[in-house]
């Protein structure tokens, strides 16, 4: 079991040796004596708790400031004020600058201490499970991952896997049109990770020479036109979820930081020399074939096999014909509870149209196709969604045509009317 990491800045020897001897029973304790050495230590998200003691030296209120500019870098770092100067003025200061609890080193032992940092601890991976446990089932259902057939089972089943377990690595897979990116989404709004961020990043659509600025983020001057510094996506999805679409697309060089990023969770930004923890658990998805880019060279093996460490394969739609009814059905009624449409159901001749297609562009094209049709339903002040509302293009293919995957059609959307 991964222990959790606490911070201790403390210019007391004696007193940090007392105490270090029972946080060293069960958290992973790094000590510093001065801001210097705290500096050198220290590193955004990396740790679990700060403590400060308020004077490290000379008399100064130098464990106040440390807290105030921590708190700076990471609004959500937990932290404790532990001291002997317990004066109202201090504990005012350290409330305001984010302490969780304001503590006088004579009125708590060693052992209790150690308790209260349990509890902070404690209750906030409770509040993380209790969320969880909230929005489960509640959550797959806002996002609407549809289709009730053995093949979408099991892609719910993973995603839950992957949600409740919040750490691992999960690659998925599927053709383009399949809701890989819907699968993400379901993974981190059910999962542990829900209060955190969920950010999403096509790596198609990142240019190649500021693909590394883009994910790690960069600091002031560190090129031509950083006239700011930047947080990268990955600093921004810290304690949340980073998607990475098109992961195939990712070149050689970025694909070695990357791997680095996710066996470490620590990265450096372009321009600066300081190492930054994050707390990220890392989804990627592709519809490439990643062994033959490995084959060819354009892909490295190890990055490969850390992220398929956990797969979700989503199947065609071509597959799981059983489901085309109720995913055209729902997306029917999107468009009557918006006021789009006047149809409110679809006629059997079309569903059956619908199911001897092949569906080339998967459930993006279905949902297009349904939202074409409703639409000129209404314009007809029609209530059934009949053949004659289908898309030209799409009613003029032969069923030779249909079931030919290869042959993949462009459908024109214009209301012709």
């Amino acid at each position: 079991m991964i222990k959790r990491k606490i911070l201790f800045v403390d210019d007391n020897k004696d007193y940090v040796e007392e105490l270090s001897k029972e946080l060293k029973t069960q958290y992973d304790l790094t000590v510093a004596y001065d801001v210097n050495d705290f500096w050198k230590k220290y590193s955004p998200y990396k740790y679990d708790l700060i403590i400060f003691d308020i004077k490290l030296s000379k008399g100064k209120d130098e464990g106040l400031d440390l807290l105030k500019k921590v708190k700076e870098k990471n609004p959500l770092q937990s932290t404790i004020v532990l001291t002997n100067y317990a004066e109202k003025e201090y504990f005012a200061r350290a409330m305001e600058n984010g302490a969780i609890l304001f503590l006088d080193k004579s009125e708590f032992s060693p052992k209790t201490i150690v308790k209260l940092v349990n509890s902070i601890i404690e209750q906030s991976k409770l509040r993380k499970r209790v969320d969880f446990l909230e929005n489960r089932l509640r959550t797959i259902e806002q996002f609407q991952l549809i289709g009730n057939s053995e093949a979408m089972r099991k892609v719910k089943e993973s995603i839950l896997f992957a949600a409740e377990d919040g750490e691992i690595t999960v690659l998925i897979k599927g053709e383009s049109g399949t809701g890989k990116e819907l699968v993400a989404k379901n993974i981190h709004m059910t999962g542990i990770r829900k209060k955190g961020p969920f950010v999403a990043v096509s790596i198609s659509g990142l240019h190649k020479d500021t693909i590394y600025s883009e994910l790690f983020g960069h600091e002031r001057g560190a090129f031509t036109g950083a006239i700011t510094s930047r947080r990268g996506f990955i600093e921004e999805a810290h304690e949340g979820v980073l998607f990475l679409d098109e992961i195939g697309d990712l070149d050689m060089e970025t694909q070695i930081k990357l791997l680095r990023v996710i066996e470490t969770k620590s990265f450096t930004k372009l321009g600066s020399n300081e190492e930054i923890h994050v707390d990220v658990q890392f989804l990627t998805a592709t519809n490439k074939d990643i062994e033959t880019l490995i084959n060819e060279g354009k892909f490295r093996e190890d990055l490969y096999y850390r992220l398929k460490a956990f797969e979700i394969y989503i199947p065609p739609l071509r597959d799981r014909k059983e489901d085309i009814e109720e995913l055209a059905t729902y997306f029917l009624r999107n468009m009557e509870k918006l006021g789009r449409t006047t149809a409110k159901s679809i006629d059997k001749k079309v569903l059956n149209r619908f199911l001897s297609y092949s569906w080339p562009g998967n459930v993006r094209e279905l949902r297009n196709v349904v939202e074409y049709a409703a639409i000129k339903a209404r314009f007809q002040n029609a209530d059934v969604i009949e053949l004659s509302h289908l898309p030209e293009d799409f009613n003029s293919l032969k069923k030779s045509d249909n079931l030919k995957f290869s042959e993949k059609k462009d459908f024109k959307f214009n209301l012709a009317i």
